[in-house]
């Protein structure tokens, strides 16, 4: 079931009118897990709200303001491949959006506009509520396979109660902000025609901030197999080197990354005229990133021309052809700025499992809880996080860095085409469209 409201009208007449609107929806669906066959219900309550108002000023000059929040609260989710209810958790989402709109008409063929809009977006408790060994620990079935995955079993993936210096849990932040200027300008000449400039400076900000713990143990463990038997899961546990024991702990603790792009336009939409018209403009990209540690990542900037004609062969409206070049440049993926970063990210050393066999034999089988008790033990007795591991370590900020001289990834594109209208009641039309695509991401190794 859905449920939704919606109210709006005059405030102050011809001044000031407001719209509100409220939504709620609870939908829940049957899942079963693969392999033991568990059964449950998933469910995620979402209400949404918003209110807008706009005010008029005078004949000239009207501001627009809104807020929309939208909650979710899910219930008996997970991550990856799950095969038992303790690998599943309840997150919540809570995310708004605030935008403030200004216009303005300065004279009879020159316009302003002015806009800023925040949003927030932060997800809670996601991942295991223990963040002991026993009940915090991830184990894998290394025998069973999902598409790439191997399924997972004990503990979620993910740790909702580890806990950063300030006492905050897993919170995952994914914001951002906007503000931008626009001036729109008209101008009529007999010689030249008539065009439309506009120019503009916009300003937008990405913020991705989160301690990405993968465990609630900072532990997990990879299996042999396992034995199920209904929905009860038995891990087997081998000293032949394929069961392995990974520890994730994090790194650095997150400070947010900060990704920037200031922007600078200007276009004029130019009609020569009957037969001839051009558009033609620019657009200036300036980034400045900076990852989850604070360190200064990509740090660029571009150009981008367009230019575009279309001619009227007999000045009609029948026949049309136009001929076009555009660039465009792209942000800044977060991806890329945080793939060399050390905050908020953890590492991963991996060992052999050399300890006593588990299930390995006949029945009756010990529980995930009494395996991991005695790979604990052997862990331990063996040296624990100092004996040498099974591979090299993966640290972020070492193990990858992103280079110096990252730029934008860009397109170049040319497109031609013609058309004829067909009477009053259609049109046809063709294009040939050649996009290049420039400075695209790509992954190197060496020997540093």
């Amino acid at each position: 079931s859905v449920y939704e409201a919606t109210l709006g009208g005059p405030v102050l007449r011809d001044k000031l009118w407001f719209f509100s609107a409220v939504r709620y929806t609870k939908p829940e669906s049957n899942v079963t897990l693969h392999f033991t066959g568990y059964n449950y219900t998933f469910s995620q309550a979402e209400p949404r709200y918003e209110l807008k108002g706009t005010y008029a000023i005078n004949q000239k000059n009207k501001v627009v303001a809104s807020y929309m929040k939208r909650t979710t609260q899910a219930v008996n989710t997970s991550f990856g491949v799950p095969m038992d209810k303790e690998s599943l958790y309840n997150p919540s989402t809570n995310q708004n959006l605030m935008v403030f709109n200004y216009t303005s008409v300065l004279s009879n063929n020159l316009f302003l506009e002015g806009q800023y809009s925040r949003r927030i977006s932060a997800t809670m408790d996601t991942g295991s509520q223990f963040s002991d060994r026993i009940k915090g620990t991830l184990i894998s079935d290394r025998s069973r396979l999902v598409g790439t995955s191997n399924p997972t079993f004990n503990s979620p993936t993910f740790c909702a109660v580890c806990y950063d210096s300030t006492g905050v849990g897993w919170l995952e932040h994914r914001d951002n902000w906007d503000y931008y200027v626009k001036l729109s300008y008209f101008l009529s000449t007999q010689k030249t025609g008539s065009h439309n400039f506009a120019f503009g400076f916009d300003n937008f900000k990405e913020w991705r901030k989160n301690n990405n713990w993968q465990s609630g143990s900072s532990y997990s463990v990879s299996a042999s197999s396992a034995i199920i038997d209904g929905t009860n899961i038995y891990p087997v546990f081998k000293n032949d080197n394929t069961t392995f024991v990974d520890w994730m702990p994090l790194v650095k603790e997150t400070v947010g990354n900060d990704i920037r792009t200031y922007s600078v336009y200007a276009n004029d939409s130019w009609r020569y005229n009957n037969r001839l018209s051009f558009n033609i403009g620019a657009r200036f990209d300036k980034n400045r990133s900076s990852d989850q540690t604070g360190t200064p990542v990509v740090q660029d900037s571009q150009w981008s021309p367009r230019v575009g004609v279309t001619y009227d062969l007999k000045g009609d409206g029948k026949w049309t052809v136009n001929a076009a070049y555009s660039r465009y440049v792209s942000g800044i993926s977060t991806a890329l700025v945080d793939a060399g970063s050390a905050g908020g990210r953890t590492a991963d050393y991996s060992w052999y499992y050399k300890g006593p066999n588990v299930n390995t034999g006949a029945g009756p089988y010990v529980t995930s809880a009494q395996a991991l008790t005695t790979m604990w033990a052997w862990f331990d007795a063996a040296g624990g996080n100092n004996m040498a591991t099974r591979s090299a370590p993966s640290i972020p900020g070492v193990s990858t860095k992103v280079k110096d001289g990252v730029k934008s990834p860009s397109s170049n594109e040319f497109s031609v085409g013609l058309a004829n209208q067909l009477g009053q009641k259609g049109i046809w039309r063709v294009d040939y469209i050649y996009r290049k695509a420039a400075d695209q991401y790509g992954d190197s190794l060496d020997m540093s």
